[in-house]
């Protein structure tokens, strides 16, 4: 959660995991969606470290974070998120199952972050071997680019 705009990408995420592929607007807001209490409060402690390459978590504020429950669907907050608009939905897709599986398992915020970023990684994984099998039938195409 370093980058500046990790935020707004897990927020989005969580949004499709709850079947949200748009975001809302609220008056003199920017757009957003209504976003878990648990999250909110898991991303507002990471946002003290972008841009603040000095900046640690100490140990207490590491263990908070690490056991952040998800609070359920009556605490939603609305979250903005205007970076995300334009992004296609399914992009958010290994984050979306790695955020809801860990949400229905019971597991904390942190836990199904890496759950999230695990399925994203294995995504990341198949779509490179699929990749690989789809050049293998096209061994000329490699020649032509790769191995000039």
């Amino acid at each position: 959660m370093q980058s500046p705009d990790e935020n707004q990408h897990v927020a989005r995420a969580y949004l499709l995991a709850h079947g949200d592929l748009t975001l809302s607007t609220l008056p003199s807001r920017n757009s957003g969606g209504w976003v878990d209490g648990g999250l909110v409060s898991f991303i507002n402690g990471y946002m003290t470290l972008p841009g603040h390459p000095a900046r640690h978590l100490s140990a207490s504020e590491r263990a908070q974070l690490d056991n952040t429950p998800w609070q359920g669907e009556g605490s939603r907050v609305y979250f903005e998120i205007p970076g995300t608009g334009y992004y296609l939905p399914l992009a958010y897709l290994p984050h979306a199952v790695g955020l809801r599986a860990g949400e229905w398992a019971g597991l904390s915020v942190d836990r199904s972050y890496r759950l999230a970023r695990m399925a994203v990684l294995l995504a990341c994984l198949g779509l490179l071997a699929w990749s690989f099998h789809c050049s293998a039938r096209r061994h000329w195409c490699w020649r032509c680019c790769c191995f000039r």
